[in-house]
Protein backbone atom coordinates (compact mmCIF):
# COMPACT_ATOMS: atom_id res chain seq x y z
CA UNK A 1 0.00 0.00 0.00
CA UNK A 2 1.58 3.07 -1.14
CA UNK A 3 -0.01 6.10 1.21
CA UNK A 4 0.22 9.45 -0.96
CA UNK A 5 4.18 8.88 -1.30
CA UNK A 6 6.70 6.29 -3.08
CA UNK A 7 7.60 3.49 -0.49
CA UNK A 8 5.15 0.81 -0.05
CA UNK A 9 4.71 -1.12 3.16
CA UNK A 10 3.59 -4.43 2.77
CA UNK A 11 0.39 -6.34 4.45
CA UNK A 12 -1.09 -9.21 4.89
CA UNK A 13 -4.61 -10.11 5.41
CA UNK A 14 -5.41 -11.81 8.93
CA UNK A 15 -6.18 -15.67 8.68
CA UNK A 16 -9.94 -15.39 9.58
CA UNK A 17 -10.51 -13.55 6.18
CA UNK A 18 -8.71 -15.95 4.05
CA UNK A 19 -11.14 -17.27 1.27
CA UNK A 20 -13.72 -14.59 1.63
CA UNK A 21 -14.45 -11.62 -0.46
CA UNK A 22 -13.40 -8.93 1.83
CA UNK A 23 -10.69 -8.83 4.56
CA UNK A 24 -9.18 -6.90 7.10
CA UNK A 25 -4.83 -6.74 6.99
CA UNK A 26 -2.20 -6.18 9.04
CA UNK A 27 1.25 -4.70 8.92
CA UNK A 28 4.14 -6.77 7.71
CA UNK A 29 6.79 -5.00 9.90
CA UNK A 30 10.01 -4.26 8.51
CA UNK A 31 8.93 -5.29 4.83
CA UNK A 32 8.55 -2.29 2.24
CA UNK A 33 9.41 -1.43 -1.12
CA UNK A 34 12.16 0.79 -1.73
CA UNK A 35 11.01 3.76 -3.62
CA UNK A 36 11.83 6.19 -5.87
CA UNK A 37 12.14 9.99 -6.21
CA UNK A 38 8.97 10.85 -7.45
CA UNK A 39 6.32 13.86 -6.06
CA UNK A 40 3.84 13.26 -3.48
CA UNK A 41 0.16 12.16 -4.84
CA UNK A 42 -3.13 12.88 -3.06
CA UNK A 43 -4.13 8.77 -3.17
CA UNK A 44 -3.66 5.64 -1.15
CA UNK A 45 -3.21 2.99 -3.70
CA UNK A 46 -2.85 -0.71 -3.33
CA UNK A 47 -1.16 -3.42 -5.79
CA UNK A 48 -1.82 -7.34 -4.77
CA UNK A 49 0.36 -9.27 -4.70
CA UNK A 50 3.31 -7.79 -3.04
CA UNK A 51 7.06 -7.28 -4.45
CA UNK A 52 9.97 -5.42 -3.29
CA UNK A 53 10.32 -3.86 -7.33
CA UNK A 54 6.52 -2.06 -7.14
CA UNK A 55 6.60 1.85 -6.95
CA UNK A 56 4.44 4.66 -8.43
CA UNK A 57 4.87 7.81 -9.45
CA UNK A 58 2.79 10.60 -10.33
CA UNK A 59 2.66 13.47 -12.77
CA UNK A 60 0.25 15.71 -13.70
CA UNK A 61 -1.08 13.02 -16.92
CA UNK A 62 -1.56 10.18 -13.47
CA UNK A 63 -0.25 7.65 -11.64
CA UNK A 64 2.12 5.06 -12.51
CA UNK A 65 2.74 1.64 -11.03
CA UNK A 66 5.66 -0.21 -12.25
CA UNK A 67 6.94 -3.24 -11.13
CA UNK A 68 3.67 -5.29 -11.31
CA UNK A 69 3.97 -9.19 -12.77
CA UNK A 70 1.78 -11.54 -14.99
CA UNK A 71 4.13 -14.60 -13.97
CA UNK A 72 5.11 -16.67 -16.60
CA UNK A 73 5.24 -19.98 -14.98
CA UNK A 74 1.70 -20.57 -12.84
CA UNK A 75 0.69 -23.12 -10.54
CA UNK A 76 -2.60 -25.09 -11.14
CA UNK A 77 -5.04 -24.89 -8.60
CA UNK A 78 -8.43 -26.77 -8.80
CA UNK A 79 -11.16 -24.85 -10.02
CA UNK A 80 -9.75 -21.57 -9.89
CA UNK A 81 -6.11 -19.76 -10.42
CA UNK A 82 -2.99 -19.88 -7.87
CA UNK A 83 -2.25 -17.41 -5.45
CA UNK A 84 -0.46 -14.42 -6.54
CA UNK A 85 -1.02 -15.22 -10.10
CA UNK A 86 -3.78 -12.86 -10.80
CA UNK A 87 -2.93 -9.07 -9.85
CA UNK A 88 -5.11 -6.48 -8.86
CA UNK A 89 -4.99 -2.85 -7.98
CA UNK A 90 -7.15 -0.60 -5.73
CA UNK A 91 -6.94 3.37 -4.94
CA UNK A 92 -8.77 5.74 -2.77
CA UNK A 93 -8.03 9.05 -1.63
CA UNK A 94 -5.77 9.38 0.34
CA UNK A 95 -5.51 8.01 4.11
CA UNK A 96 -8.78 6.04 3.34
CA UNK A 97 -8.66 2.61 4.88
CA UNK A 98 -11.49 0.65 2.73
CA UNK A 99 -9.91 -0.01 -0.59
CA UNK A 100 -12.03 -1.75 -3.44
CA UNK A 101 -9.34 -4.26 -5.63
CA UNK A 102 -10.09 -4.47 -9.06
CA UNK A 103 -8.38 -7.33 -11.65
CA UNK A 104 -6.14 -6.12 -14.10
CA UNK A 105 -5.79 -9.03 -16.12
CA UNK A 106 -7.56 -11.68 -17.72
CA UNK A 107 -8.49 -15.22 -17.35
CA UNK A 108 -8.19 -17.68 -20.30
CA UNK A 109 -10.71 -20.56 -19.25
CA UNK A 110 -9.41 -24.05 -20.74
CA UNK A 111 -11.86 -27.26 -20.32
CA UNK A 112 -10.18 -30.35 -21.55
CA UNK A 113 -11.93 -34.07 -22.06
CA UNK A 114 -9.38 -36.92 -22.94
CA UNK A 115 -7.09 -39.79 -21.67
CA UNK A 116 -4.20 -37.63 -20.86
CA UNK A 117 -2.32 -36.66 -17.44
CA UNK A 118 -1.62 -33.07 -18.17
CA UNK A 119 1.95 -31.78 -16.61
CA UNK A 120 1.72 -29.05 -18.41
CA UNK A 121 -0.40 -26.35 -20.57
CA UNK A 122 1.65 -23.32 -22.17
CA UNK A 123 -0.12 -20.43 -24.37
CA UNK A 124 1.90 -18.63 -27.23
CA UNK A 125 0.29 -15.74 -29.62
CA UNK A 126 0.72 -15.45 -33.22
CA UNK A 127 1.41 -12.14 -33.49
CA UNK A 128 3.61 -12.12 -30.58
CA UNK A 129 1.88 -10.74 -27.99
CA UNK A 130 3.40 -10.34 -24.42
CA UNK A 131 1.78 -12.66 -22.50
CA UNK A 132 3.63 -12.67 -18.92
CA UNK A 133 6.67 -10.75 -17.04
CA UNK A 134 6.78 -7.42 -15.85
CA UNK A 135 4.23 -4.56 -16.40
CA UNK A 136 2.76 -1.16 -16.10
CA UNK A 137 -0.48 0.14 -14.83
CA UNK A 138 -0.93 3.51 -15.98
CA UNK A 139 -3.63 5.17 -13.65
CA UNK A 140 -5.42 8.34 -15.07
CA UNK A 141 -6.46 10.93 -12.19
CA UNK A 142 -10.26 9.79 -12.97
CA UNK A 143 -9.29 5.62 -11.68
CA UNK A 144 -8.72 4.48 -15.26
CA UNK A 145 -6.35 1.79 -15.68
CA UNK A 146 -4.34 0.39 -18.39
CA UNK A 147 -1.86 -2.31 -18.48
CA UNK A 148 1.28 -2.00 -20.36
CA UNK A 149 3.71 -4.71 -20.49
CA UNK A 150 7.26 -4.27 -20.60
CA UNK A 151 9.70 -4.43 -23.21
CA UNK A 152 11.19 -7.76 -21.86
CA UNK A 153 8.19 -9.41 -21.22
CA UNK A 154 7.56 -12.63 -22.52
CA UNK A 155 5.18 -14.11 -25.20
CA UNK A 156 4.62 -16.75 -23.38
CA UNK A 157 2.80 -18.22 -20.54
CA UNK A 158 2.70 -21.92 -18.45
CA UNK A 159 0.56 -23.56 -16.32
CA UNK A 160 2.11 -26.31 -14.32
CA UNK A 161 0.24 -29.31 -12.89
CA UNK A 162 2.27 -30.54 -9.87
CA UNK A 163 1.17 -33.50 -9.51
CA UNK A 164 -0.13 -34.09 -12.94
CA UNK A 165 -3.96 -33.71 -13.52
CA UNK A 166 -5.26 -36.47 -14.99
CA UNK A 167 -8.29 -35.71 -17.47
CA UNK A 168 -11.62 -37.84 -17.88
CA UNK A 169 -13.49 -38.74 -21.16
CA UNK A 170 -16.97 -37.77 -19.78
CA UNK A 171 -16.18 -34.66 -17.76
CA UNK A 172 -14.37 -31.25 -18.77
CA UNK A 173 -11.10 -30.88 -16.46
CA UNK A 174 -11.10 -26.85 -16.18
CA UNK A 175 -7.98 -25.32 -16.03
CA UNK A 176 -6.96 -21.31 -15.79
CA UNK A 177 -4.11 -19.19 -17.07
CA UNK A 178 -3.29 -15.22 -15.78
CA UNK A 179 -2.82 -13.02 -18.36
CA UNK A 180 -3.08 -9.26 -19.40
CA UNK A 181 -6.04 -8.21 -21.59
CA UNK A 182 -4.79 -9.06 -24.71
CA UNK A 183 -6.11 -8.88 -28.23
CA UNK A 184 -4.68 -11.55 -30.21
CA UNK A 185 -4.56 -10.71 -33.51
CA UNK A 186 -4.13 -14.06 -35.36
CA UNK A 187 -5.27 -16.20 -32.54
CA UNK A 188 -3.19 -18.47 -30.22
CA UNK A 189 -1.44 -21.79 -29.92
CA UNK A 190 -2.16 -24.06 -27.21
CA UNK A 191 0.12 -26.57 -26.00
CA UNK A 192 -0.47 -29.24 -23.86
CA UNK A 193 2.45 -31.47 -22.58
CA UNK A 194 1.73 -34.90 -20.81
CA UNK A 195 3.21 -36.83 -17.75
CA UNK A 196 5.41 -38.62 -20.33
CA UNK A 197 6.50 -35.79 -21.65
CA UNK A 198 4.33 -35.64 -25.20
CA UNK A 199 2.98 -32.62 -26.53
CA UNK A 200 0.00 -31.88 -28.19
CA UNK A 201 -0.84 -28.68 -29.58
CA UNK A 202 -4.49 -26.97 -31.02
CA UNK A 203 -4.40 -23.81 -32.83
CA UNK A 204 -7.09 -21.05 -33.66
CA UNK A 205 -6.90 -18.06 -35.72
CA UNK A 206 -9.96 -16.44 -33.81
Amino acid sequence: IFEGHDEGQAYQILDSYIGKSTGEFSIIEGVTTEGGSGSAFDKTIAVYPYNDELAVSYNENGYMISGVRFPQDQQYTSGSFADEAFPMVASTSKGAKDLSFKNIGGVLKISLYGSLSVKKITLTGHSEERLSGDAFVKMGTDGSQRVVMSQNASKSVSLHCNPAVQLSTETATVFYISTPVTYFKAGFTITVTDSEGNEKARSTSR
